[in-house]
């Protein structure tokens, strides 16, 4: 029942990713760009966010990308059963790019339904 968003930007960088090395058997490429100003500030947002009680679960995308990101949230133990529907954000990267881009300054929450006006 949760609505789930990806914060930061997306610009689909393969470089050195689990996508590049599972594909081409090489670790390889320009590691995606930090810039540090921006990743404060959105691990101050999220930090935020957690401490009003405004999320109920927040994930980095650094290691696998989106997709990644995506699956490692909706892993549980036990008998309840978790999963999403989600739109793959636009932009001009190719899908898988966008998927399993390891671009830097991304995370993925999940908001309860009530407190998305607030986190907007």
């Amino acid at each position: 029942g949760d609505v789930v968003a990806l914060l930061g930007e997306t610009r689909g960088e393969l470089g050195g990713s689990e996508l590049l090395l599972a594909l081409s058997g090489k670790l390889a490429g320009r590691p995606p760009r930090l810039d540090m100003a921006r990743e404060k500030a959105l691990q101050t947002l999220v930090r935020t966010l957690v401490r009003e009680g405004l999320v109920a679960s927040a994930h980095d995308c650094s290691e696998g990308g989106l997709g990644v990101a995506l699956a490692e949230c909706c892993i549980t133990e036990g008998e309840r059963m978790l999963g999403a529907r989600v739109e793959l954000p636009q932009g001009s990267a190719p899908a898988h790019a966008r998927l399993f881009g390891e671009d830097a300054s991304r995370i993925v929450v999940s908001i309860p339904s009530a407190k998305i006006s607030q986190v907007e």
